[in-house]
């Protein structure tokens, strides 16, 4: 079986940023779709689309970056600045990649994603859902944001990775 090395988030204008797979706890898509349609710039293309997306990161994964064009910024200000991841990519261990775009919903242009919601625990870890009447919160419960014991979180992390 070939998994996931890691996540490529992209985002409005273009900017991106990587989560390694070590980093990823919970991570959904759901109801995927084969759509073929004309997109910006006059072309059709082909791409896959899912009904909804989940995703949770470990704090680990908020490491300082430089980046060319935005400067030195932590990975979760860039998740969390603006509500408009657009697509991910999936990177697998042999090189393959496989690419979504994910549900987008804005009044205009430049405008934040109203399918988009995110919410951190005490300890930094984010949680990410993309998805008409789909919200974090209907995944995520209060009892998981206000988890006081950090041996079990880590006990959680380990068992995923």
């Amino acid at each position: 079986m070939n998994s996931v090395k890691s996540v490529i988030f992209e985002f409005e204008n273009f900017d991106s940023v990587t989560i390694e797979s070590k980093n990823i706890g919970g991570f959904e898509l759901n109801d995927i779709t084969t759509i073929i349609r004309r997109m910006a710039g006059n072309a059709i293309i082909k791409y896959q689309s899912p009904k909804t997306f989940f995703v949770e990161i470990k704090s680990d994964a908020n490491i300082l970056e430089n980046t060319e064009n935005y400067g030195t910024r932590y990975v979760f200000d860039r998740l969390t600045q603006y509500k408009d991841i657009t697509g991910i990519e999936l990177i697998y261990e042999d090189g393959q990649t496989e690419r979504y775009l994910l549900p987008f919903d804005s009044n205009k242009y430049y405008d934040d994603n109203k399918l988009e919601s995110f919410k951190q625990n005490k300890f930094g870890d984010l949680y990410i859902a993309i998805g008409e009447n789909f919200n974090v919160n209907d995944i995520i419960t209060e009892e998981i944001l206000n988890m006081q014991d950090n041996e079990m979180r880590e006990i959680k992390w380990r068992c995923i990775c």
